[in-house]
């Protein structure tokens, strides 16, 4: 169709009236060091990467993207840190999907 999830989220948030420096966010997390706010955007370029590789969503691709070796350094990440930081954000989905959908 010409273009990706990115942009099509950074447009979603605009028509939902969020504010847009989160939208340009959305919109540059495919490339982060080209954004306003590079760090902010690498978090959310590493999110996308490592939800993708756990298979917690698609973006339409059959592969995983590439996380940006800047990011890694930008954010800090370490081998020694991917699994603390997995585990917390698997538990943070689960507390996130409770409150969209509450068990009865």
């Amino acid at each position: 169709f010409g273009f990706d999830h990115a942009y099509l989220g950074q447009l979603l948030l605009r028509e939902w009236r969020i504010p847009a420096p989160i939208g340009h966010l959305v919109g540059g997390h495919h490339d982060p060091f080209a954004c306003e706010h590079p760090k902010d955007a690498a978090v959310i370029h590493a999110a996308d990467v490592f939800a993708l590789a756990l298979r917690m969503g698609t973006s339409g691709s059959w592969f995983v993207p590439m996380l940006e070796k800047e990011a890694w350094k930008t954010l800090e990440l370490s081998p020694a840190s991917l699994e603390s930081f997995l585990v917390q954000g698997e538990r943070q989905m689960q507390e996130t999907m409770n409150i969209f959908f509450p068990q009865r």
